[in-house]
């Protein structure tokens, strides 16, 4: 394309123009050296190590991931990283995860993940001890310096991730504001760490509410689809006192939130979010 722009175009050949087109070749090889060699050749040097796998749901697997001769990643509470699990650091196979752990856990990375692609579908497969690569930390679904006197948080599936790592930060940090939690799911057996949120909420001022498209007999909690009314009536009080939202999940849920927070006035600069596709 540059030999083109220079001694096939009437114009480009200009001293002027040979050089932005230079600069831009230069910009663009440079590029290519940066991802494909020298960001490799970095995490090369800072391998991790597939420390645990556990399957914690239909479909959900806990990941846990610990420094292979190095210190610890540096991260805050909420953001995600790319990796590369049993495959050379070099290997264009890496894929985006929400880190579920706190920066107060320790020194291991754990992650919640769902099968819902190619790659997903073989997490239960990747042997313990396997070599892993991770570059992050990434994102800003974060809570520090955020000072709004309460926090609403949606997950729907494996979107709980970074909720729960900011939920296990809250909790190391002895944190007094109110938090509001939907989590969303199909069914009963696709809500992961149930458990600890339960802890959690004991711990914390925690309102959890579990919402479920299809409810075992019985259940208490919500039912349907997370529906801009539903979002709307649940946080109806949050909006009006002036607090932080955060968000995580799949498409038409993010699109929900924000219709029924849209109905709620609250400003976009009071909205956190990460999303699993764009839309």
């Amino acid at each position: 394309m540059l030999h083109h722009a220079i001694f096939a175009g009437r114009y480009s050949a200009a001293p002027a123009l040979m050089a932005y087109w230079a600069f831009l070749l230069a910009l663009a090889l440079g590029s290519l050296v940066a991802v494909y060699l020298l960001r490799p050749w970095r995490l090369a040097h800072r391998p991790w190590r597939i420390a645990g796998l556990e399957r914690v749901g239909d479909r959900l697997w806990s990941l846990t991931l610990e420094p292979d001769g190095h210190a610890r990643l540096s991260y805050r509470a909420g953001q995600f990283a790319w990796l590369r699990l049993n495959c050379s650091a070099f290997s264009a196979r890496e894929h985006p995860f929400s880190i579920a752990s706190a920066p107060a856990d320790g020194k291991a990375l754990r992650f919640l993940i769902k099968e819902v692609g190619d790659f997903t579908r073989q997490i239960g497969t990747l042997p313990l001890g396997a070599r892993a690569f991770v570059d992050g930390p990434h994102g800003a679904l974060c809570l520090e310096g955020r000072r709004e006197p309460g926090i609403f948080m949606i997950a729907g599936g494996a979107g709980l991730a970074p909720m729960l790592s900011l939920l296990r930060d809250a909790a190391a940090r002895s944190e007094t504001r109110p938090i509001i939690l939907l989590y969303g799911n199909r069914h009963q057996g696709q809500i992961m760490a149930a458990a600890e949120l339960a802890a959690l909420a004991g711990r914390l001022r925690l309102d959890l509410h579990h919402v479920l498209q299809e409810p075992p007999p019985g259940w208490a909690g919500l039912a349907g689809m997370m529906t801009p009314a539903l979002i709307q009536a649940e946080a109806a009080r949050a909006a009006q006192e002036g607090w932080v939202f955060l968000l995580c999940g799949p498409g038409p849920m993010i699109r929900a939130a924000h219709q029924g927070w849209a109905a709620l006035g609250v400003p976009r600069r009071r909205i956190l979010e990460e999303r699993f596709s764009v839309f």
